[in-house]
């Protein structure tokens, strides 16, 4: 169950959404598409990019399955968005 959680949350990254794209629109093969992605990573030093200061305080982003996606089809080709979620402090008192 836990490896196919991973694979499940794996699709949803950026790097799977371009490794996808590579494979279904430039039909390149799951290994071809993989290291285009690792290139590009290392060319660009994504790695070492830390992409938080971008982002307000109190705001994560995040990918999800955009609502407008069919049921049925394998995670990985559903349609995807980011959304931004906001930390929101109540006070008790």
């Amino acid at each position: 169950m836990e490896a196919q959680a991973l694979k499940r949350i794996e699709s949803k990254t950026r790097s799977s959404q371009l490794i996808q794209v590579l494979e279904k629109e430039f039909e390149f093969s799951p290994r071809t598409a993989r290291a285009v992605m690792e290139e590009a990573r290392e060319i660009y030093k994504l790695d070492s990019i830390d992409l938080s200061f971008l982002r307000k305080k109190g705001k994560i982003a995040r990918i999800v399955i955009s609502k407008e996606a069919n049921h049925g089809p394998p995670i990985d080709e559903l349609p995807k968005i980011e959304v931004f979620l906001t930390l929101k402090r109540i006070s008790l008192r």
